[in-house]
C-alpha cells in the first residue's frame, strides 16, 4: 500500500469486506499468506480515476503455471454471446441494460 492512492483503495477494501460480511459469506479469521488483495481503478475517457476497486482474495494468486495457471474461477458471458444479444435486441426493437453487480458470485446458491 504504498501507492498515492492508498485512501481511495482503502475506502473500496473497506466497501467490498462490509459486503461480504453484509451477505454472511464468510467467517473472519486472522489473514494467512493464503489471502491477498488485487487492486485497479477505473478512469473517466479524460484519465481521471473514477472508481477504485478491490477483491479479496483466497489462494487464487498461487496458480501454478502449467498445471493450473490458465483455470479460472469467474465465469463471464463471452463477447460473442454478448454481440449476439445486442444484434437481437436491435432487430427485435428490445431496450437494453447494462448492470455492474458488486460480489455478483455471492448472490447465489451453490448448487
Amino acid at each position: 500500500m504504498n501507492s498515492p492512492d492508498k485512501a481511495g483503495y482503502q475506502e473500496a477494501m473497506k466497501d467490498e469486506l462490509s459486503t461480504i460480511t453484509k451477505l454472511k459469506a464468510w467467517q473472519v479469521d486472522p489473514l494467512t499468506s493464503d489471502t491477498t488483495w488485487a487492486c485497479k481503478f477505473q478512469r473517466y475517457p479524460n484519465g481521471n480515476i473514477q472508481k477504485f476497486k478491490t477483491s479479496f482474495c483466497c489462494i487464487g494468486d498461487q496458480q501454478v503455471h502449467g498445471i493450473d495457471y490458465s483455470d479460472t474461477f469467474a465465469p463471464l458471458v463471452s463477447w460473442t454471446a454478448v454481440r449476439v444479444l445486442l444484434i437481437l435486441s436491435v432487430i427485435l426493437g428490445l431496450d437494453t441494460k447494462q448492470v455492474d453487480y458488486n460480489c455478483a458470485f455471492l448472490h447465489d446458491s451453490i448448487t
